[in-house]
């Protein structure tokens, strides 16, 4: 059920807790395996197959040249080139979508060994699209337009090295555009590849290339929106350069595994501290085990089980019972249907004093933020418990449905006396 060590005072010499033995996990090779399935499913979502004009996944957009780079932009339904695309925009079906470019070529060895073409957004955005009086409005959603992390791959091949994260590179690249633009009303896409090769003049011949005739039956635009792939994770967007500095800092000191000593140590594990537990959501024995771990002596604890075996009903638990003794707690996860059903749980709980404010998914937390102010002017501080969500690409995630215990009343109870403590 859990992976677990004891937590000791760590000797000043070593840096490690009394009686911690590594288990000798060659972590630099793990890192780069690691790094590697990432870089392939980080390569399937900015790589989009160029031949099909008429994809579900992705579209050009015809006669698009935006004015301002900051959005939001409106364009004609024509606009949209791939029919499958704007059916799955206009029913819905798009969980995400992104507006990219300008866009270069970038080749693919397929499985039979023949080269396939993909074309490949410089810069990329999240975006909204709504349909609007036989239009489409598209406004950006949080955050600013990215650069491509495929770039880390382009600058080894071509051995550079910017020495700057890609945010930092890529506001050089946006300012830099913008002078091109102020001074000859270049086009933004042409202004952001001058800009691009001006500051990496070593990718410069990689994002110029352009397709030729007979590669592609209809050539693409520089300008696209498209949908991440159905396999492809939120999270897995910045793994990369994560685990770009992870290896870096790696090489330079072998030893400093940081986080990971979690699963490197051979510590015997301690038993679980029995807690006392506030009985206001019903649990079986290996629940109760479960949530103790959480909130005992335990490092780390993995709990497992199949759909309806009352996990969300674990988290809940823990959820409530932290807030009780003032432990801040976030829960996190990369589909908004888990967060959704954990925040509709804790509502039973709440009368007049909110516990939770919902964040990370702009759509759903417009009724949370009340909650934050609410809870702050009664209880004089920010709500203990921040539910946080990353959008989840195509996930398959699934949460237990089983029934919790509608105790509002006896939770009422609870905040009152918590709020004679504070």
């Amino acid at each position: 059920m859990s992976l677990s060590g004891q937590n000791n005072p760590a000797p000043e010499a070593s840096g490690h807790p009394v009686g911690w033995r590594s288990r000798g996990i060659p972590w630099p090779a793990v890192i780069r395996f690691h790094k590697e399935i990432a870089a392939r499913a980080e390569q399937s979502f900015f790589s989009l197959y160029a031949k099909d004009d008429q994809a579900e996944r992705w579209s050009s957009l015809l006669d698009y040249a935006p004015e301002e780079i900051s959005g939001p932009w409106r364009i004609p339904r024509e606009s949209i080139a791939s029919y499958p695309f704007r059916l799955a925009l206009d029913q819905g079906g798009q969980e995400s979508v992104f507006l990219g470019g300008p866009c270069f070529v970038g080749w693919e060895k397929g499985e039979r060994g023949v080269w396939i073409a993909s074309w490949r957004p410089l810069f990329y955005r999240e975006v909204e699209v709504r349909a609007a009086n036989g239009a489409y409005e598209i406004s950006p959603k949080q955050g600013a337009w990215s650069l491509t992390p495929l770039i880390y791959g382009l600058l080894n091949q071509v051995q550079v090295d910017t020495g700057a994260p890609l945010d930092v590179l890529a506001n050089r690249i946006m300012a830099k555009a913008a002078a091109y633009r102020n001074d000859a009303a270049t086009p933004w896409n042409v202004a952001l590849a001058k800009a691009t090769a001006s500051i990496v003049p070593e990718l410069e011949s990689v994002i110029s290339r352009e397709l030729r005739t007979g590669d592609v039956p209809v050539q693409p635009t520089p300008w696209l929106l498209f949908a991440p792939t159905t396999k492809f994770s939120a999270l897995t967007r910045y793994l990369m350069q994560d685990y770009e500095k992870l290896e870096a800092r790696l090489t330079k000191s072998p030893s400093a595994i940081g986080g990971l000593r979690l699963l490197d140590a051979e510590i015997p594990p301690a038993p679980i501290a029995a807690t006392d537990l506030l009985p206001v959501v019903p649990l079986n024995n290996l629940q109760l085990e479960a949530v103790q771990s959480v909130l005992g002596n335990q490092p780390l604890t993995v709990i497992s089980g199949p759909p309806g075996c009352g996990k969300s009903q674990v988290v809940v638990s823990v959820l409530l019972n932290a807030w009780a003794r003032g432990t801040s707690v976030l829960f996190a996860s990369n589909n908004n249907k888990a967060v959704d059903v954990v925040r509709e749980r804790l509502e039973k709980f709440e009368a007049e004093f909110p516990i939770a404010v919902r964040a990370g998914n702009r759509e759903k937390i417009t009724s949370s933020r009340c909650f934050a102010v609410r809870s702050t002017w009664r209880q004089g501080h920010s709500p203990r418990i921040q539910l946080l969500t990353q959008p989840s690409y195509g996930s398959g995630a699934t949460n237990s449905s089983s029934k919790g215990l509608d105790c509002s009343s006896i939770w009422s109870r609870i905040c009152l006396n918590e709020l004679r403590k504070h």
